[in-house]
């Protein structure tokens, strides 16, 4: 089982991904571009997603490349969120009501 944390202190960039089988943590093996918000997995794929304030990147975790950098347009993102079919995603801001999905 994995999971993934955020580290949004100040100017700090970090995601930390944990494997508890292995009691493992590592850091992302890519350079973020802009304070990461977010962080999600795929539901069945070896995909993550980070929402920063003014993007959502897409990362292959086998291949350790980026996939895809979608803007989101808004000023400032504050959440992510992965439909359990995988194929669409949310990113939202909270503050001024704002919602946006890519498919």
């Amino acid at each position: 089982m994995f999971f993934s944390l955020t580290i949004s202190l100040r100017e700090s960039r970090a995601v930390l991904i944990h494997q508890l089988s292995k009691k493992l943590t590592q850091r992302l093996p890519f350079k973020l571009h802009g304070l990461a918000v977010r962080s999600t997995f795929h539901p069945s794929r070896s995909i993550f997603f980070v929402c920063t304030k003014k993007s959502v990147r897409v990362y292959d975790l086998l291949k350790t490349k980026l996939i895809k950098k979608l803007d989101t347009g808004l000023r400032e993102a504050s959440s992510i969120a992965v439909h359990p079919g995988g194929m669409i995603i949310f990113a939202i801001k909270l503050y001024c009501n704002h919602f946006l999905f890519y498919s």
